[in-house]
């Protein structure tokens, strides 16, 4: 099996930020493509810029804008997408924002999970996607 690692760079984090905190964006293996969490991050070593502080809804944005992007870097669009974990800090401001991901999917959504955390990264970081996805 052939397992190939980038972290390509889409105006999400910047390369100190994975050497740093030791992991890779995306991950191939053989025909599926794993991509690590994905954060209302940018920047890297020393400091982290978090965008839409106290705000779900403008944290879900700039992650599905990311999650595009770090598909097509890749040669893939949504429509590869066959799974998602979403990490929100709060079930019922999820729900809020839920239809953002509806529209985003549209028809081919990919599986989803939702899990309830106390906490995440960045005290002001409210959701976290990590996604899976394959070549058709």
């Amino acid at each position: 099996m052939t397992i190939s690692y980038s972290s390509p760079e889409v105006g999400y984090l910047d390369q100190t930020a994975f050497k740093k905190l030791g992991f890779t964006q995306n991950v191939w293996a053989h025909d599926t493509l794993y991509l690590s969490g994905l954060a209302p991050f940018t920047g890297g070593d020393p400091e982290f810029l978090v965008h839409g502080i106290g705000s779900m809804k403008e944290q879900t944005i700039f992650i599905l804008d990311i999650l595009k992007k770090l598909l097509e870097a890749e040669g893939l669009t949504y429509s590869n997408l066959v799974a998602l974990t979403i990490y929100a800090t709060s079930a019922k401001e999820f729900f809020g924002v839920a239809p953002l991901i509806a529209e985003a999917f549209g028809d081919q959504a990919p599986t989803q999970t939702l899990v309830g955390v106390t906490e995440l990264a960045h005290p002001e970081q409210r959701i976290e996607i990590t996604a899976i996805a394959v070549k058709s």
